[in-house]
Formats: structure tokens, C-alpha cells, sequence
């Protein structure tokens, strides 16, 4: 985490933070809310760093990712996961390449992110590759509640860019995120995924049902997020509890806001890239 001055560069990495005792990601998200900007490196994902990078720009901060290019990329890549390879990276290869990174980033502007709630269909899904019968009752409890969603289909998408993610958590009253057991085909990309859209969605102060299937694969870390599902009938409590938060939150003010001035392109929407998102 990065505090920015006129003429002071402090840099805390979470290390430093007075964790003992403490939960730590309570501590590493404080230390975030504390800094001007965050700095993440992605050489080898993992779902900490994935979720407080989401977290970060939930929150309005400037994100630096760097990513050294001397390491072999890990499971999953970047590639395979989206994301990351439109949010934009800097690559370094030895410690004085990152030292002026971060010694000459200087521009402390976020991303501009609204917050016009789509009232139509308030709720976003993570969707997984297959549709299990765990998912399906996802879905049909979602349906049950009476409320509208979108979804991140990867049968229809087969990468998620992160402007997509935070367009569509910002205009979301509440997020269901279901993360597959490691034994799941394409856990370890979806669950990524996952990671972030979470982090955005607690950044940004949305409900968020996190449905874990099975003891794996969430970090101890931010374990008490997450609901988890040993029995399809645990998922009927989850959405009934995530539903009465969405009611809550349409009873709750909600102003357009921007944090800049939009250009003539940025005002323009032409809706969402998938057509099962555009059904009202």
C-alpha cells in the first residue's frame, strides 16, 4: 500500500501491518482504505492478491500491477482468466526496474466507476462452466426469489475483461459468487475470477453471497466471507439471507454517481455484450 505526498513516497507492504492477534484480512483491507494507491504483483495468481486488487478498485484507489517476466507463469494464466490483460500490467525483470516503477508512478487517478443500479435485474451471477445440479439450484433459487439477474456465462464468454466485471458489479445491488471445489474442471480460472469480482463487490459495498461448494479452495484469510455448501439444501438459506439484503438495498438512496466527468463515448451505453443479459 502506497501513501503519496509532494515530496514523501511511504511504501507498507502487508508484512508490516500489526497483524498478531488480528484477522489479517481485516488488516490487509484497512491498509488498503489507508494508501493512496495499491501495488499487486501477478506474477504467479493466487486469490488473495486477486480479491485486494478487485477490493482496491472497489474502493476508488489507483491499482499498479506489475508482473516479473523472468518468472514462468503459473495455473492459471493470465490469459486464461481475462481480466488482468485488458486492466493493463508493467513487466520488470530485476529489482531497480521496479524501484522506478514505483518511484516515477505518479498518477494517482482511478478508474471511473458509476453507480446507476439496474433495477430491471439487480443481481449478478458468476456462472460456472458446467451447469451441476449444485448450480442449477443456484440459479433456480435466485429465480425462486424473484429477482432478475445477469450472469457471466463462460459457455457464452469465453474471458472476462475487467471493465465488464466492474461495470457490471456497479450497477448490481448484489453479487452470487459460487466457488467450485479444486476437483471441478476449470476451478482454478473461474474461482480467479471469483477472487475478483468478490473484492469488487465488497469494495463497492454490494451484497455479496459467496457459495463455496465443498472445504476448498478458499484462503483461511477471508474463509469468514464465504458460505460453505456441504448439502444443496444450504443454498436455500444463503439466497433467502442474500435476498432480504437486496430488498434492503432497494430501500436505500441510490444517486447516479461519477467520479469524473464523462467524455461523449464513455456516456454511451450500448449494452451488455451478452444477449441473455438483455432481456428486459
Amino acid at each position: 500500500h502506497i501513501t503519496k505526498s509532494c515530496s514523501e513516497l511511504r511504501i507498507e507492504t502487508w508484512k508490516a501491518l500489526d497483524i498478531p492477534g488480528q484477522f489479517i484480512s481485516e488488516k490487509v483491507l484497512e491498509g488498503i482504505d489507508s494508501s493512496d494507491f495499491l501495488i499487486a504483483d501477478i506474477t504467479v495468481l493466487n486469490f488473495n492478491v486477486t480479491y485486494e486488487i478487485g477490493y482496491a478498485i472497489g474502493r476508488g484507489k489507483r491499482v499498479l500491477l506489475t508482473k516479473n517476466k523472468s518468472i514462468q507463469e503459473g495455473t492459471p494464466a493470465i490469459r486464461e482468466v481475462g481480466i488482468f490483460d485488458t486492466l493493463g500490467y508493467r513487466e520488470y525483470q530485476n529489482s531497480n526496474e521496479l524501484s522506478d516503477f514505483i518511484k516515477y508512478a505518479n498518477n494517482l487517478s482511478s478508474l471511473n466507476i458509476k453507480s446507476k443500479i439496474n433495477i430491471k435485474s439487480p443481481v449478478y451471477l458468476l456462472e460456472g462452466l458446467h451447469k451441476t445440479d449444485w448450480a442449477t439450484r443456484i440459479v433456480s433459487r435466485i429465480k425462486k426469489a424473484r429477482y432478475a439477474y445477469r450472469s457471466f456465462d463462460p459457455n457464452e464468454q469465453p474471458r472476462l475483461s475487467a471493465s465488464d466485471a466492474i461495470n457490471q458489479v456497479s450497477q448490481s445491488h448484489g453479487v452470487v459468487i459460487p466457488l467450485l471445489s479444486i476437483s471441478a474442471v476449470g476451478s482454478d480460472v473461474h474461482n480467479m475470477r471469483g477472487a475478483f469480482i468478490a473484492g469488487l463487490a465488497n469494495g463497492m459495498n454490494k451484497a455479496v453471497c459467496i457459495i463455496q461448494h465443498e472445504d476448498n479452495p478458499v484462503p483461511l484469510d477471508y474463509r469468514d466471507f464465504v458460505c460453505v455448501s456441504h448439502h444443496p439444501k444450504d443454498i436455500d438459506d444463503f439466497i433467502a439471507d442474500f435476498a432480504s439484503r437486496i430488498a434492503e438495498a432497494f430501500q436505500q438512496d441510490s444517486n447516479i454517481i461519477s467520479t469524473k466527468d464523462d467524455t461523449l463515448l464513455q456516456s454511451i451505453d450500448l449494452g451488455a455484450t451478452s444477449a441473455e443479459n438483455e432481456m428486459k
